[in-house]
C-alpha cells in the first residue's frame, strides 16, 4: 500500500486541509525512508509537490531528507529528490543554500540521464538561492549540460540558462550567445526551439554585435518549415529591445510577412511581437504595420484578433493621424 499512498499525497496536494499538513508531511517522511525504493521514489516526488503546504517548522527536516535521498542507490529516487529540491526553492533556509546547490551540481553529473535532466531543471528553479561565489560554477555547468548527449537534458539545461538570465555576468554573455546560436542548428527540432526560447529570455541583455548576430539568425530561422520554430522566432524577435537601425526594417518586414502565415499561432505571435516594438518600427513603416494589425482584427482565429487589438493599443502613439479614428473604433 505504501507506493500508491505516497503518490496520492502529491496528487491530492490542493485538497489537503491545513490542519492535516503536519500529519501528511510526517507520513511522507516515513515513506521516504521505506526499504522499498518503489515507495521512496513517489514519496520524494510528493514532498516536492506539497511545497508551501509543508509546516514551516518541518521545512528543514524535509529538505535534509531530500538531500539524503539525493544519495539513494536507485536513480529514480535521486531523480525525484533533486526535482523536489528545485520545487521547494522558496522554503530553503539560507544556511542550507550552499549544500543544496553543491548536491544539485553533483547530480548534474550523474551517470543516468534521467537524473541529470531533473538536476538541470532544478538549477533554474534554484536561481534565487545560488551563492554569489558559486554563480560562475553553476553557469559553466549548465552551459556544459546544453551539450549533453541526451536531448532531454539539453532541453532542460537551455530552459535553465534562460531562467538564470539575471545572474549571467557580462563577460560570459558572448560565450553563451555563441553556444545558443550553434544549438539553433541542432537537428532535433525540440532543441532548436528551446535555443530560440532561451535567446528570447535573455534578449533584453543583448547589445552590439551579439544582438545583430541573434537578430539575423532569428530572421533566417523564421523561414523554417516547422510552425513551432517560426512562432518561437516571432516571439523572440519581439523581446529584442536593442535592434540596430540597419536591421529594424528587415525585422519589421519579416514580422509583417509572418502575420500572413498559414498557421494561426504564428500570426498570433507576430501580432503580439509588433505590439512590443514601438521603438523599433521605422516611422516610414508605421502605416503598413497599423494596416496589417487592423486586418488581423478580422482574423478567423479569436486569439489572433485579440493580439492584434492589444498591439494596436500598445502602438497608439505611432498611429498616423489619418488612421486614428479607424483604430479608435477597434480598440
Amino acid at each position: 500500500m505504501g507506493r500508491p499512498v505516497a503518490k496520492a499525497f502529491g496528487k491530492l496536494k490542493n485538497v489537503i486541509p491545513r490542519s492535516m499538513s503536519k500529519e501528511v508531511t510526517d507520513s511522507l517522511l516515513k515513506l521516504s525512508c521505506d526499504s522499498d525504493w518503489g515507495v521512496r521514489r513517489p514519496a520524494a516526488w510528493s514532498l516536492g509537490e506539497l511545497q508551501l503546504s509543508i509546516p514551516k517548522d518541518m521545512n528543514r527536516e524535509v529538505l535534509q531528507q531530500l538531500l539524503v535521498l539525493c544519495d539513494d542507490y536507485v536513480s529514480g529516487v535521486r531523480a525525484r529528490a533533486v526535482l523536489s529540491l528545485g520545487k521547494l526553492a522558496a522554503i530553503i533556509p539560507e544556511d542550507m543554500n550552499e549544500e543544496v546547490i553543491k548536491r544539485t551540481l553533483v547530480l548534474s553529473r550523474d551517470f543516468d540521464w534521467l537524473v541529470r535532466r531533473p538536476a538541470a531543471d532544478a538549477i533554474g528553479n534554484l536561481k534565487n538561492i545560488i551563492p554569489k561565489s558559486a554563480e560562475k560554477d553553476v553557469l559553466n555547468r549548465i552551459l556544459e549540460m546544453s551539450d549533453d548527449r541526451e536531448w532531454g537534458v539539453k532541453q532542460k539545461a537551455l530552459n535553465s540558462i534562460g531562467r538564470l538570465n539575471e545572474i549571467i555576468p557580462g563577460d560570459m554573455m558572448k560565450k553563451i550567445i555563441v553556444k545558443l546560436l550553434k544549438l539553433t542548428e541542432d537537428a532535433n527540432e525540440i532543441i532548436k526551439v528551446a535555443s530560440i526560447r532561451t535567446l528570447r529570455d535573455i534578449g533584453n541583455r543583448l547589445t552590439g554585435d551579439e544582438n545583430n548576430a541573434v537578430v539575423e539568425r532569428l530572421i533566417e530561422l523564421s523561414f523554417d518549415l516547422d510552425w513551432i520554430v517560426r512562432r518561437s522566432c516571432a516571439l523572440a524577435i519581439g523581446e529584442l529591445k536593442n535592434i540596430r537601425e540597419n536591421l529594424k526594417t528587415d525585422v519589421v518586414e519579416r514580422l509583417l510577412c509572418l502575420c500572413d502565415d498559414n498557421d494561426w499561432s504564428v500570426r498570433d505571435a507576430s501580432a503580439r511581437a509588433l505590439g512590443g516594438m514601438v521603438k523599433v518600427i521605422p516611422r516610414s513603416m508605421a502605416k503598413e504595420v497599423i494596416d496589417k494589425l487592423i486586418s488581423l482584427t478580422d482574423d478567423f482565429d479569436p486569439s489572433v484578433r485579440d493580439s492584434a487589438s492589444r498591439s494596436l493599443t500598445r502602438l497608439k502613439g505611432i498611429v498616423p493621424k489619418t488612421m486614428k479614428d479607424t483604430v479608435k473604433g477597434i480598440i
